[in-house]
């Protein structure tokens, strides 16, 4: 599994459009594509301006797929919206655990 995390830096006062635009938006486009697995926007404990989207696709060539579909261009242009920049890290699974651990 793939694991993308974009860290996003908001523009001030864009918190409610961004979480809009990622429900409205980006889930609805980014949940029919072939291998995608899950999406998370993620916001700060500590209150900062700084989310987090946590993207999780089967492999990397289908998250590349999802990259250049027709419904990636509008769903991520709604995010940018709310955002003055962003980064990204790409992550490989190499261990797993469900909390079920005795």
């Amino acid at each position: 599994m793939t694991t993308l995390h974009i860290d996003l830096v908001l523009e001030p006062d864009h918190a409610e459009p961004l979480v809009r635009a990622f429900q409205q938006s980006f889930v609805p486009a980014v949940s029919i594509q072939e291998g995608f697995r899950s999406v998370r926007l993620l916001a700060p404990a500590d209150g900062e301006s700084n989310y987090r989207i946590s993207l999780e696709f089967e492999t990397e060539e289908l998250r590349q797929k999802w990259v250049a579909s027709q419904e990636h261009g509008p769903a991520w242009d709604a995010i940018v919206e709310s955002i003055a920049s962003f980064s990204t890290a790409l992550f490989d699974e190499v261990g797993t655990g469900n909390g079920d651990a005795q």
